[in-house]
């Protein structure tokens, strides 16, 4: 929802016909809020997954586009995939026109995924020092999600993770089967957990702690002087 809602509002900044780069578009699930510009998709496209219907496959690295090719980039939960992100940065910078804008969102905690193309997570302060590397001017720099909704996301997690197997794989065969009543109910209270977490997170969107489960930055390139 947040992430939707992040994208929406790059999508409302941009004119009609505006030039737009989804950096690693996956599968494409944003690009209806675009339909109103030039919306080019690319990815690598090496992980065993659905893909969208992507105009360039390429590594982010190295895109065979002219410098300043574009008004704005999107990268959303990409970031962490890419073993060289300084690189890849810089190269987006380097598809900007003057006062192009950047829309990117990177996690801070989040569960291994896309399976071995998964290499960092980041802080505020890894973030603002990547961007400002690259060239970039950060406009903001601020949670996507709330405290709540981190919490409801490890608390899902946790739940999940717990076995759900006769007799469970802890300890001697007693203790295995006398731990079954506890992970049933831990993964039960855990689940209501983070369900209640993410109400409270839709109603409360509390920003306070600085602990979030992904960050999203809006950065632009800075206009040339004449």
């Amino acid at each position: 929802m947040y992430l939707e809602r992040f994208l929406q509002h790059a999508a409302q900044q941009l004119p009609s016909g505006s030039r737009v780069l989804d950096a690693g578009a996956g599968d494409c699930r944003y690009a209806h809020l675009f339909r109103h510009t030039n919306y080019i998709a690319v990815d690598f496209a090496k992980v065993a997954k659905q893909y969208g219907q992507l105009d360039v496959i390429a590594d982010l690295v190295k895109l065979p586009f002219p410098e300043g090719s574009f008004d704005a980039i999107i990268c959303t939960q990409v970031l962490e995939h890419l073993p060289q992100p300084q690189v890849a940065l810089a190269e987006m910078y380097r598809l900007l026109r003057s006062g192009g804008t950047l829309w990117l969102t990177a996690p801070l905690y989040y569960e291994e995924h896309e399976i071995p193309f998964d290499f960092y997570r980041y802080t505020r302060f890894g973030l603002s020092h990547l961007l400002s590397e690259a060239g970039f001017h950060i406009t903001s720099l601020n949670e996507l999600e709330g405290y709540w909704g981190t919490l409801a996301y490890q608390w899902r997690s946790a739940a999940r993770q717990l076995p759900w197997i006769f007799p469970p794989p802890y300890g001697s065969l007693p203790i295995r089967f006398l731990s079954l009543p506890f992970l049933i109910t831990m993964k039960l209270l855990l689940a209501i957990a983070s369900a209640l977490a993410t109400q409270l997170d839709i109603q409360y969107y509390d920003t306070s702690r600085w602990h979030c489960k992904n960050y999203k930055v809006v950065a632009c390139k800075p206009v040339e002087s004449t």
